[in-house]
């Protein structure tokens, strides 16, 4: 099974809120300007993370170890066997984790330039969004699941991302969109079809034991 934490609403939220110990002070420093809501989500997302992985790992969060590579997604060193992905959109955050691979997008819903889809997405795709009752919608499950496959297979942004169609079977297959509120979310994995979405707020912190 695949799940994903969700929280909406990071633009009112107050870092002081967030358990100390959930901070890492590599990640500490003062944002500002239009970059502070980036900032915030970013530092948001490893805290959700941390706390998901305290509580179903039931360990003690300096024993958590990640590994960032300059290319590519990072990962857990330790513990093994967890597999995460976070997107950011806007004062949203998404949080994907699993037992197997996953890579995870959400994008704040607005106009789209359907002339994108004609640059960028594969013929199946533009095909797919075409034959939509609302293009709009059709538009942002295709790019949210083109990002959240890109990032399952850690290929990223690139030809392949071009090129690779997720509305071929065994693509589609791996992926899970939904729309909450006023933002789309996919999942790729190879469970997807059993992600669970779970809305959070501050609470999501006092309700786990923070050691």
């Amino acid at each position: 099974m695949s799940n994903v934490y969700f929280f909406k609403n990071a633009d009112v939220l107050n870092l002081d809120d967030i358990p100390a110990e959930l901070l890492p002070e590599d990640r500490l420093h003062k944002a500002d300007g239009a970059s502070d809501i980036k900032y915030i989500t970013s530092v948001l997302g490893e805290a959700v993370l941390r706390t998901v992985i305290i509580k179903k790992m039931n360990i003690d969060n300096s024993q958590i170890a990640f590994v960032r590579p300059k290319s590519g997604k990072p990962y857990l060193k330790y513990p093994r066997n967890f597999y995460f992905n976070i997107s950011h959109s806007g004062s949203a955050v998404a949080v994907a984790v699993s037992n197997s691979e996953i890579g995870i997008d959400i994008e704040k819903y607005r106009n789209p330039d359907l002339r994108v889809a004609q640059r960028y997405f594969t013929a199946g795709e533009n095909d797919y969004i075409k034959n939509s009752s609302n293009p709009d919608f059709a538009f942002f499950e295709i790019w949210t699941a083109k990002e959240a496959f890109a990032k399952y297979n850690g290929s990223g942004i690139s030809v392949p991302f071009f090129k690779t169609s997720v509305t071929d079977k065994d693509i589609k297959d791996k992926i899970f969109t939904v729309k909450k509120d006023d933002f789309f979310i996919s999942v790729c994995s190879e469970n997807a079809a059993s992600t669970v979405i779970k809305d959070i707020d501050l609470s999501f912190f006092d309700e786990n034991c923070i050691h």
